[in-house]
């Protein structure tokens, strides 16, 4: 017979829980981040932002995206081995959960980060009137 644990109380207020920043089912290929499919494709996933935006008619990123393509261009035409070797490197590493998580173990989380990052706001949100009211009690002092 199995027992199961006391409760260890109320859930924290406070606590924000790590979304991260792969895939939850943990598929072989991702398609979570970026642009969808393209994400990390170098040239392609520029000059697919720069169509999309100018589909939807989103004008500002049209022209952001824009720019980047010129620019991903332009290094695509001095180095094409290079840039076409970057591309699928990126590609890979964006869309492949094994080598994506390796590369999250070395260089971070940012799901993590972020959701500490947000914890700490909840707690700062909550101490600023106790501040208040301690500046307020010590000030009648």
């Amino acid at each position: 017979m199995t027992e199961t644990p006391p409760s260890m109380g109320p859930a924290n207020p406070y606590s924000v829980a790590d979304q991260g920043s792969t895939n939850a089912g943990d598929s072989v290929l991702g398609l979570d981040e970026g642009s969808g499919w393209t994400s990390g494709a170098g040239l392609i996933d520029s000059g697919y932002g720069t169509i999309d935006a100018l589909c939807s008619g989103n004008w500002v990123d049209a022209a952001l995206s824009g720019v980047a393509t010129v620019i991903d261009a332009a290094a695509t035409a001095a180095d094409p081995l290079g840039s076409a070797l970057a591309a699928g490197i990126g590609w890979v590493i964006d869309h492949l959960n094994p080598i994506k998580k390796w590369f999250e173990e070395v260089a971070g989380n940012p799901g993590g980060a972020i959701a500490q990052a947000q914890t700490w706001g909840l707690v700062s949100a909550d101490l600023g009137p106790a501040a208040t009211d301690w500046g307020a009690s010590a000030a009648t002092l």
